[in-house]
C-alpha cells in the first residue's frame, strides 16, 4: 500500500539523500491529468490548473458536456472526463 501511494507522489530531488519534499500528488496515478499541487489552486485537485470540482459542478448543474468544457477551458476532452471521474469517485 505504501509503495502504491509513493508511486503517485512527485518528490523534489534536491535533498541530501536525493529525495526531498513532496511536490505534487497524482491521486489517480501518474498517467492521469489530475494533480494536487500545493502551489496551484490552494492544493485543490486540478487539470492544467482548472479545479476538477468546477468541471464536475458545471456538468451537473448546467448539463455542459465534456466537449463544451474542454473548448471553454482549453483542455482536452479526456482530461475533462478524468476530472469529472475523479470528482465522482471521491
Amino acid at each position: 500500500i505504501t509503495q502504491d501511494f509513493l508511486a503517485r507522489v512527485e518528490f523534489d530531488d534536491t535533498g541530501a539523500d536525493g529525495a526531498g519534499a513532496a511536490l505534487r500528488i497524482y491521486p489517480q496515478g501518474r498517467s492521469s491529468a489530475v494533480v494536487i499541487d500545493p502551489l496551484v489552486s490552494s492544493a485543490s485537485a486540478t487539470v492544467a490548473g482548472v479545479r476538477t470540482s468546477i468541471l464536475a459542478e458545471r456538468t451537473e448543474a448546467f448539463g455542459e458536456t465534456p466537449e463544451e468544457l474542454a473548448e471553454e477551458f482549453g483542455l482536452t476532452v479526456p482530461n475533462v472526463k478524468a476530472a469529472i471521474a475523479f470528482e465522482y469517485a471521491a
